[in-house]
């Protein structure tokens, strides 16, 4: 099977052998099976702080390499191995990041899945970063800030993103979690509750509209982590839950977590509730998945190289002086239908969800009101030789936004005060044609439409009227073929485009201090191609992926000296993404999985002129060159499972100027899950867990051309954290 396989179980189960379920995978409506592998290691940044540890990082390395080595012998005739020697048949599988079931055996776009063959990952339940371990072109990066969220990269789009994630699409049990504008949050979703990643690594724009540079789907579930949980960890981490299955159709599950952080002013709490269900209905199915969340975070902000190297614990000064934090609200809901009219499937799908946040930066206090809706129609005729699949989709939102001066934390004079709104239609078609048994043919077009409108209700006296609205527009396209060269071995390639607006956020965050939308920011649109060759053999899969892309009008950040902490953004020129991915899975053992994955990355300014500097030629700022991550699952014993991760990343440009650098990190974690300690009519599951075992001493995240040479967020030292389930025997 070519690598990256994976299977989502809605309706039969996967099976394989001689029809025997793979052990511990149950039959679920949300839940992705898969048969993936990859890598996507994070992120680090070095400033111009002493000490390079080449003495300590080439151990490391090697122990690397080794790791890698060992996938490379998955394939030898082992005893224990002999009921997987054979390469088994297995049935089509389909995956759905691309908000359509497309078979992903023949798909000629690369796309990544965990969730059956390959397990998600587990951490301590903080960051989503501990789920989608190993796979390759992600960069998530976990700043260790509730306040800000995790940055997502794919292949070096969304690097930009100062909190949050953008140039990314992202869905949550089929439900959009990026806004209509482009704009992505995290908050809702419970990382610990994660049972399928699907990672679409390249120009997705003809499948998901706006900010598609890439594309990542999340299920969650509760199945096989059913019960209460209470972990309790370093830097006074405390976790309560629950999750319980509603049958075989669905489950319910949530959680409160405190945190202390290891830094100075990092405290936060959260509350998540979620849940998923699906049930026959109509001659079709009717699925369900509501997903909020409460919070409230401080923010201790980033650090120049000089508060660094003195004490990556502290806050900034100015975050703790101003009170800088996020406390918010954020739920959705979404529904869908799948069923038969005559021939032909329909789709129909919607969505509804609302944000209340107060944010609180150094110069200025944030109100955000927002509400977004959406609603999807799709119809699909599948044939023998291929299928054709037409729709449209509409999605609305709606944001009160009020700013004020910070005066330590409190609300100064009001300063903006506008309604926006974003409302975007597109019409789309699918097709894919197999003209011969070895190929198969794949296109895609889609036509958006997006009118940012914005009504100033700060006017009168010296305030003029900054009202307006914007359109903004784009036709994607995506073209490719895949070839079945001999068995388990395929030749697959691609061309397609993405495009990117500008945020409500960063349209309104203007230098010039003015209201309504900035009328000089511009859409990003990118051009890429890409062109894999996979294999699969006995237990083990691999795949080799080269890719470029093009992109004009770069978002890129940037801060002013006048106020330090606020983002502004403009355009920069054109800029070149290529690189290489490298990954490999194997299960050389019945209770052994591993995965691996590198990639290369290499993220230039091709045309970017700034008063009068020319950066052509200098790294995109907050992409790291390059990548390499493991990750191991292992059986040691029936009642015992020991998970491992090893990440090591490269160093990163911190500026358009490349004149300072996040230094190369490699950090090592692990975990121990002991099942069948009873108690009465209660069974436990116990665990413990180690991350950044060697203490590395690293820079998680960075924030890019900050003022004042504040590029850094630290990450912690050496964390360790304990944990128990108990469900009923």
């Amino acid at each position: 099977m070519p690598a990256g396989v994976p299977e989502r179980l809605k309706g039969p189960v996967l099976k394989t052998g001689e029809g025997a379920r793979p052990r511990g995978v149950e039959s679920h409506p949300h839940r992705l099976s898969n048969h993936t592998f990859a890598a996507a290691p994070p992120r680090r940044q070095r400033s111009s702080r002493p000490a390079a540890r080449s003495a300590v990082a080439a151990p490391r390395l090697a122990l690397l390499g080794l790791v890698v080595a060992i996938l490379c012998t998955a394939d030898r005739p082992l005893a224990a191995q002999q009921d997987t020697a054979a390469v088994v048949p297995l049935p089509p599988v389909s995956v759905n990041a691309l908000r359509s079931a497309l078979p992903l055996q023949r798909l000629p776009v690369s796309i990544s899945v965990l969730g059956l063959e390959q397990p998600v990952g587990r951490g301590p339940g903080l960051a989503i970063a501990d789920a989608v371990r190993g796979l390759p072109g992600l960069q998530l990066d976990d700043r260790h800030n509730q306040a800000l969220g995790e940055r997502l990269s794919i292949r070096g789009f969304g690097a930009r993103s100062t909190f949050g994630i953008r140039g990314v699409r992202v869905l949550v049990d089929g439900v959009p979690a990026t806004m209509p504008d482009g704009q992505t949050t995290l908050n809702h979703v419970d990382p610990s509750r994660i049972v399928a990643v699907e990672l679409v690594r390249g120009a997705a724009g003809s499948f998901l509209g706006n900010a598609a540079g890439g594309a990542l789907q999340l299920r969650t579930g509760a199945r096989g982590m059913e019960g209460l949980e209470l972990t309790s960890g370093a830097n006074g981490l405390m976790r309560a839950g629950g999750a319980f299955e509603l049958g075989r159709e669905g489950s319910v599950y949530g959680s409160w977590q405190r945190h202390d952080g290891f830094r100075a002013y990092s405290e936060s709490e959260r509350a998540v509730l979620g849940g998923v269900y699906a049930h026959a209905l109509a001659a079709g199915r009717l699925e369900a998945a509501l997903h909020a969340t409460r919070y409230d975070a401080e923010n201790p902000g980033s650090l120049n190289a000089e508060q660094l190297a003195a004490a990556p614990d502290q806050a900034n000064p100015n975050n703790v002086r101003q009170r800088t934090g996020e406390r918010g609200v954020h739920a959705q809901l979404g529904l869908g239908w799948l069923g038969g009219l005559g021939a032909s499937t329909v789709e129909l799908r919607g969505h509804v969800g609302l944000r209340d946040l107060d944010n609180p930066i150094p110069p200025r206090v944030i109100e955000l009101q927002r509400g977004f809706a959406g609603m999807r129609a799709q119809l699909t005729r599948s044939g023998v030789r291929g299928s054709l699949a037409a729709g449209a989709e509409l999605e609305v939102q709606r944001d009160n936004r009020l700013n004020f001066i910070n005066d330590a934390g409190r609300r100064g004079e009001r300063v903006l005060d506008q309604r926006e709104s974003v409302r975007g239609i597109a019409m789309f078609a699918q097709a894919a044609w197999i003209p011969a048994p070895a190929v198969q043919l794949f296109g895609a077009v889609r036509r958006d439409g997006y009118r940012f409108a914005v009504t100033d209700q700060l006017v009168g006296g010296e305030e003029p009227d900054d009202s307006g609205a914007r359109l903004l527009s784009a036709t994607s396209f995506t073209g490719g073929a895949s070839v079945e060269l001999s068995a388990g071995l395929q030749l697959a390639g691609n061309v397609g485009t993405a495009f990117e607006t500008p945020t409500t956020t960063e349209l309104a965050n203007r230098p010039d201090g003015a209201g309504g939308f900035n009328p000089e920011l511009e859409p990003e649109r990118t051009v890429s191609g890409e062109l894999a060759v996979r294999l699969a053999r006995r237990s083990w899969a691999g795949e080799l992926t080269v890719f470029r892309a093009a992109a004009r009008d770069k978002l890129v950040p940037f801060e002013v000296p006048d106020l330090p902490g606020r983002q502004f953004f403009r355009n920069a020129g054109r800029v070149r993404h290529q690189g290489v991915e490298l990954a490999a899975s194997g299960r050389p053992l019945p209770a052994l999985r591993l995965r691996a994955a590198y990639t290369r990355l290499d993220v230039r300014f091709r045309e970017y002129l700034l008063d009068g500097q020319d950066y052509a030629g200098r790294r995109v700022p907050g992409v790291a060159g390059h990548r390499l991550e493991f990750y191991g699952h292992a059986e040691v014993a029936r009642s015992l499972t020991l998970l491992v991760h090893a990440v090591q990343n490269g160093r990163v440009a911190v500026n358009d100027e490349n004149d300072d650098v996040a230094d190369a990190y490699t950090l090592l974690g692990g975990r121990l899950e002991y099942r069948g300690v009873a108690f009465g009519p209660l069974a436990a599951t116990l665990h413990a867990g180690l991350e950044n075992a060697l203490g590395e001493r690293y820079t998680a995240a960075v924030s890019v051309n900050a003022a004042g040479g504040r590029y850094f967020e630290p990450g912690p030292g050496r964390t360790g954290y304990l944990g128990v389930r108990l469900a009923p025997r």
